[in-house]
């Protein structure tokens, strides 16, 4: 049997490989259709023409401008003409953080390229992560960098969290912080405002003021 061209596949890892790795605007623009779609399930997860993608593009290059590792597995191509062809496949994205540590995530991926004269080209493109990794209306490619900047801190936390354990001879890290600010005017109206941590998140449904009566 003869092989079938792979041009879904080809155009779409080309497309990845300016996206993720070489995170580089107008490499990534050149693979496109000039009306391409780039769905997702959010309402900022949608872009339609080359115009809102540079915009979303340059939103997340700003917000993330490092290179991400991609490994391509379980790759299916259909051929409808043989002008156009839709890939199915998955890829994981990784992110080696500052700690040495990986941060990876799976993502699914499906396009439709279609011929023109420059070659085959991105027409339309829908990726997303599985649903037990996103929130309910995210959806891949502009809350990924949210995602490893929120891993990140959650890290960075843990870690401030032990050390501040450890300085306070504590038998464990602090779950919970409350801290109190006192303000007042001579000796009176004094008031104090309390903020809580739950961790290294702020719980606001905790937070206080007390209107103080007397220091007696």
């Amino acid at each position: 049997m003869e092989e079938q061209p792979r041009d879904a596949e080809n155009t779409t890892r080309a497309f990845f490989k300016e996206y993720m790795v070489n995170r580089n605007v107008e490499a990534t623009l050149d693979w496109l259709m000039d009306d391409v779609q780039w769905i997702g399930t959010g309402k900022g997860e949608y872009s339609c023409g080359k115009e809102q993608v540079l915009k979303a593009l340059d939103q997340e290059f700003s917000l993330d401008p490092d290179a991400y590792q991609i490994i391509w597995e379980d790759i299916k191509e259909s051929r409808l003409t043989s002008d156009c062809a839709v890939m199915q496949g998955r890829l994981t994205v990784v992110r080696i953080l500052s700690d040495g540590k990986n941060f990876a995530m799976g993502v699914r991926v499906t396009s439709t390229c279609v011929r023109t004269a420059k070659g085959f080209k991105v027409a339309s493109i829908h990726a997303s992560v599985p649903a037990d990794f996103q929130e309910e209306g995210e959806f891949f490619p502009l809350s990924f960098a949210e995602s490893v900047s929120e891993e990140y801190a959650r890290r960075m936390g843990r870690s401030a969290l032990e050390l501040l354990g450890k300085m306070l001879n504590l038998p464990e890290p602090p779950k919970r912080m409350e801290s109190f600010d006192i303000s007042n005017t001579g000796k009176s109206d004094i008031v104090a405002s309390m903020v809580v941590y739950s961790g290294t998140r702020p719980l606001k449904s905790a937070y206080r003021r007390f209107r103080i009566q007397s220091l007696e």
